[in-house]
């Protein structure tokens, strides 16, 4: 049915549905015994027009029930529609809209640049020095929590420790990082039951963020732009610097610009380059829902949308 419509209104639609049921078990010499399983499911719709246009919309959640199939489409048709040829814009800095999945990259990315015992060890963590200082706007909280109730996952980790939830931001102050036992026994502490897998030279690592929501509305977050930016999602993020927390990247999947809080034309896919706690030191506006993210390193998060003032734009593709 959904291709029917799609092509009654001289759209291409393409994507993917996805079910898994995963289990994960753990044993040693000394009688640890653990075992966990569970189930994912996500669809992701992407709707084409001839000229350029792009809709995209995804879900994740652990079961089939869990996904709104009508509602994703209706989303990607709704962004398709937004008339005119994609365009480009003048780099500068400019209010932005980021949508969940958009959120979701950035801090992942940070995670696994900065929200781990080993690289506090190591002096290259954004964290360095600033433990117990305000490191982005007072907004902002963020835990690993795979006690989520939003969340699936494994509970314990790759040495059989139980996970513990680990407040990360609270209220835009720096509380802590997570450890395995290695880093856990130099600094004298407990593991939060974050370690990777055996030879993974990366040092614990947190797989399932969750940002705290804000009070606003999805879409009064755009309505309360003049002229932006509208993101929809992000690919090719890579790290600059990061003790400052710098990254560089790209728009994916249907960029727009706003103007009079109304996303009016497409944009073709920008590039940005951003200190990631400063710009969320000038977030103005957090949406009050969340949705269940994947994670390009593996786990799932649950994250808002949010607006940022004054984000740093590079240069635009000219490709879309």
């Amino acid at each position: 049915g959904y291709f029917r419509r799609s092509g009654a209104k001289n759209l291409n639609m393409s994507g993917s549905f996805v079910t898994s049921d995963s289990m994960l078990a753990y044993a040693n010499s000394a009688g640890t015994f653990r075992y966990h399983s569970w189930t994912n499911s996500n669809i992701i719709l992407l709707l084409t027009a001839s000229d350029g246009r792009i809709g995209w919309a995804e879900q994740h959640g652990p079961f089939f029930d869990d996904l709104d199939v009508e509602a994703r489409f209706d989303e990607a048709l709704g962004k398709v529609r937004i008339p005119g040829e994609p365009g480009e814009i003048e780099p500068g800095r400019y209010t932005v809209v980021l949508e969940e999945m958009a959120v979701s990259f950035l801090w992942h990315v940070m995670a696994f640049d900065g929200f781990s015992a080993l690289a506090l060890e190591q002096g290259r963590s954004f964290f360095t020095d600033s433990i117990g200082k305000k490191v982005t706007g007072e907004n902002i909280t963020i835990h690993d929590n795979i006690y989520h109730p939003l969340i699936r996952g494994v509970p314990f980790d790759y040495e059989g420790v139980c996970r513990q939830e680990v407040p990360l931001i609270d209220k835009g102050v720096a509380m802590g990082v997570t450890h395995n036992r290695r880093t856990a026994g130099r600094s004298g502490g407990e593991s939060t039951g974050h370690s990777l897998p055996p030879g993974v030279p990366y040092g614990p690592f947190p797989r399932n963020l969750v940002m705290e929501p804000g009070t606003v509305k999805r879409n009064e977050l755009i309505k309360g732009v003049d002229k932006g930016i509208l993101i929809t999602r992000l690919w090719y993020v890579n790290t600059r610097d990061e003790r400052q927390a710098l990254l560089t990247g790209m728009t994916r999947g249907g960029t727009f610009w706003i103007e009079n809080g109304v996303p009016v034309r497409p944009l073709k896919n920008l590039r940005f380059n951003e200190k990631v706690l400063d710009a969320f030191s000038r977030c103005s506006g957090i949406s009050d829902g969340r949705r269940v993210c994947a994670s390009e390193f593996g786990g799932h998060g649950a994250f808002p949308c949010v607006r940022l003032e004054d984000f740093h734009i590079t240069g635009c593709s000219k490709s879309l």
